[in-house]
């Protein structure tokens, strides 16, 4: 093996020596999906972490790394490669790695479990073939991959390594994480008191929540333009120049030799000026000078990278022409446009909170952005970010609540924290940045229980919080 390639690798595990993992590459804060990944150590699947580029997956893996060595894992047994510094167009790359670190730090002999840790194994040739030899072969070696070009995961995955892959999607920071990063977490989040969870924040402190909540509006949730000091120029020359081209004329015509990928840019283009609208094939072909096979091909790839995700219709899986359009970070969509953050990433912003929940929109005579299961229940959900509700904007609502006989429904609002009865049906009022802090499903599931056991038939409550006296 070459010298070079030695002191990289060398560079890298420096916990061979040390014990530990070196501070400058670990983060103190560790997102929610952290604990996925810890979970799935002791199975024998291979953990794919994908995504977008630049949202945090290398961290990730040495936070692993680093749960490994406080678990008492012997530091030896924990190989860590980066195929992004190391360059090469020779498969057999990986092979000398392996039979060096075999040899000179395992001494020969492979006892217990070995964690070997590839990031950017995209750019490792052949990395499929390799992989699935390796996993086959080794029954005691957990792999754990990433790499920036997703796409490119899942192609190799998808037709070498069935059945051997746990898939992980790391998604842009959710604008929790972000408050969670800027150590701005209030000191009690309880999804089933939002009352006293508002009351107990701060005035101080929610000042400063709701100004980060607007630079979120507009910078999305790749956590280096919170850790950086970006101006608002730089950061979307910086995300349409290293993010945005890198996926599309690198991973994506580097996966599948994409003749035309300008077509692919045309499209995420046509995404970003019609967020949350809803998706023709054959309308947007015509828009882009496309068919409406040639429109379905590229949208394919977008999904497939994460930069785009469509949300079905309840009821109307099948018409896909009744989906609606969202980007995997708002940041994108804004340095695609060159533009500032508007109320219009607002419904972007609540489907990626919810997307776990696997939401869908609702459409009669009016509609409803977002309809969440929990349990038994179908809840509904609008997002309205103004300083004043109207009653128009809760018709959708009451309109939903009535023909699906759903007790609850809940309004996003800007300010607004109350809970009223209407028609027999309760609407809770929530603040989209309090709303945005707690956990989705558990608040959803705690406002649907509270109208169940707290409200009754009849009772009204309103609890406006401009009104409240301040903590």
């Amino acid at each position: 093996m070459e010298q070079e390639i030695l002191n990289k690798i060398l560079r890298r595990n420096t916990w061979w020596t040390t014990g530990n993992v070196a501070d400058a590459r670990l983060r103190e804060y560790r997102r929610p999906v952290f604990d996925k990944i810890t979970e799935r150590l002791e199975n024998k699947r291979i953990i794919s972490l994908n995504g977008l580029r630049r949202v945090g997956k290398t961290t990730l893996m040495y936070q692993t790394v680093n749960y490994l060595l406080h678990n008492k894992v012997n530091p030896n047994k924990i190989l860590f490669v980066s195929f992004d510094e190391i360059i090469t167009a020779d498969h057999k790359t990986f092979d000398e790695i392996f039979e060096w670190y075999l040899t000179k730090i395992l001494k020969g002999e492979i006892k217990g479990k070995i964690y070997i840790f590839i990031d950017e194994i995209h750019f490792l040739p052949e990395w499929d073939r390799i992989l699935k030899s390796y996993h086959d072969n080794y029954l005691n070696i957990k792999f754990i991959i990433s790499g920036s070009a997703s796409i490119r995961l899942r192609k190799g995955y998808r037709e070498s390594l069935v059945g051997r892959i746990d898939e992980i999607l790391i998604l842009p920071f959710m604008f929790q994480e972000i408050i969670e990063l800027m150590n701005l977490t209030p000191d009690e989040l309880n999804p089933g008191d939002l009352e006293g969870t508002y009351i107990k924040i701060p005035e101080e402190n929610r000042i400063k929540i709701k100004a980060l909540f607007e630079k979120y509006i507009t910078f999305g949730g790749l956590p280096e333009a919170y850790i950086e000091d970006y101006t608002i120029d730089l950061w979307q020359e910086y995300l349409f120049n290293d993010v945005v081209k890198k996926i599309v004329f690198e991973d994506m015509v580097g996966a599948y030799r994409i003749r035309r990928p300008a077509r692919l840019v045309k499209l995420l283009k046509y995404f970003a000026y019609n967020l949350s609208g809803y998706y023709e094939a054959t309308n947007i072909g015509n828009h882009l000078d496309m068919n409406r096979d040639m429109v379905e091909y590229y949208l394919n790839y977008l999904t497939q990278t994460s930069l785009v995700f469509l949300s079905q219709r309840l009821g109307r899986e099948e018409l896909k022409s009744r989906e609606k359009m969202y980007i995997g970070d708002v940041g994108i969509r804004n340095a695609i446009l060159g533009v500032d953050g508007d109320n219009v990433v607002i419904e972007n912003i609540v489907f990626l909170h919810l997307l776990h929940l696997k939401p869908k929109h609702w459409k009669n005579k009016r509609e409803v952005d977002f309809i969440i299961k929990i349990r038994d229940e179908t809840i509904p959900i609008e997002s309205k970010y103004v300083g004043e509700v109207r009653n128009r904007d809760i018709q959708g609502l009451l309109e939903f609540m009535e023909k699906f006989n759903s007790r609850t429904g809940i309004l996003l609002t800007k300010d607004s924290l109350k809970v009223e009865e209407l028609n027999k049906k309760t609407i809770a009022y929530i603040p989209l940045w309090l709303f945005l802090l707690l956990p989705p499903a558990d608040t959803i599931s705690a406002i649907e229980q509270q109208v169940e056991v707290n409200l009754g038939i009849g009772k009204s409550v309103s609890l406006d919080f401009r009104t409240v006296k301040r903590c």
